[in-house]
């Protein structure tokens, strides 16, 4: 059986890591290509990604 998320018709989509560090600093990227941070850590920049996740949502 495959599995892929709504509105994403092509079961192959592979996924990557939306985390990087540049320079010491970390972002995460969206969906829409843009370029989040930066974060003085991954644990920082995970949790800006789950409010701009929420923001994006109406959530605030």
């Amino acid at each position: 059986m495959t599995y892929c998320r709504a509105g994403e018709p092509n079961p192959f989509n592979f996924r990557s890591d939306r985390f990087c560090q540049i320079n010491g600093q970390w972002f995460f990227v969206t969906r829409e290509k843009t370029q989040e941070g930066p974060y003085p850590s991954r644990d920082q920049a995970s949790a800006g990604a789950e409010r701009y996740i929420a923001r994006m949502q109406g959530r605030n």
